[in-house]
C-alpha cells in the first residue's frame, strides 16, 4: 500500500484537477448529466460528489493547520482506526475489486448539474491541494480525524491525506469510463 505525503498528494490531486480540465472542461450539458444507466452516476454528478466529500473535510483541516484541532471522543477512543484507514484506502484505490457506497453524507447534491459545476471542481481541488500541502511537516500519524461522513470512523490523517488522493484518483478513471461509453452524446467539433 503506497501513502502519499501531503506534498505528494497535493501535486497528484492537481494531476487530477489538469485531467478533468483538459478532457471535461468542455461538455455540454447534456454530455455532462448522461449516465450509461440510470444507477450510475453522470460526470456531473461524480464531480459534484468530490467537491461535496472534499468541501466536508475543510473545517477540520482549517484546525489542524490553525494547530487549533482539539480530539473528539470517538477520536481517542479510535478502536478500529488502523483498519478503516487501510480498508477506506484499499477500496478507493483506483482498479480495486471492492465497490465502496459512497456514505449518504457524501451522495451528489444534484441529479442535473450545469457546467457551473467545472469551475467549482476546479477551485474546490485547488483548496483540497493547498490546505494538504501545508500539512507537510506535521505528524499525520499522530493526528486522529473522524470522518465527516460518520464520526465513529476515524483514521489518522497519513491515512486521509492517501484516502482522498487515491479517492479523486477513482473518480477520474470512473468519468473516463463514463465518456469512452460508446452511447455517450457525441463530442461536437
Amino acid at each position: 500500500m503506497k501513502y502519499y505525503s501531503p506534498t505528494e498528494a497535493s501535486a497528484e490531486i492537481l494531476q487530477v484537477n489538469d485531467q478533468v480540465a483538459e478532457k471535461f472542461s468542455t461538455l455540454t450539458v447534456e454530455q455532462l448529466n448522461w449516465k450509461p444507466n440510470p444507477r450510475s452516476w453522470s460526470i456531473g454528478q461524480v464531480m459534484d460528489h468530490l467537491i461535496v466529500s472534499n468541501s466536508l473535510y475543510f473545517p477540520t483541516f482549517e484546525l489542524i493547520i490553525s494547530g487549533k484541532k482539539r480530539t473528539n471522543i470517538w477520536e481517542k477512543i479510535g478502536l478500529f482506526r488502523k483498519f478503516f484507514g487501510r480498508f477506506l484506502i484499499n477500496g478507493l484505490t483506483p482498479g480495486s475489486d471492492q465497490n465502496i457506497q459512497a456514505p449518504k453524507a457524501f451522495i451528489p447534491t444534484f441529479s442535473e448539474v450545469d457546467p457551473a459545476i467545472f469551475q467549482k471542481f476546479i477551485d474546490t481541488h485547488i483548496k483540497l491541494s493547498g490546505m494538504i500541502k501545508q500539512m507537510e511537516g506535521l505528524d499525520l500519524e499522530r493526528i486522529v480525524i473522524s470522518s465527516p461522513a460518520s464520526a465513529p470512523i476515524t483514521y489518522t490523517m497519513k491515512d486521509c491525506v492517501t484516502i482522498l488522493t487515491v479517492h479523486q484518483q477513482r473518480h477520474l478513471v470512473q468519468m473516463k469510463r463514463v465518456f469512452q461509453t460508446h452511447a455517450f452524446p457525441n463530442v461536437p467539433e
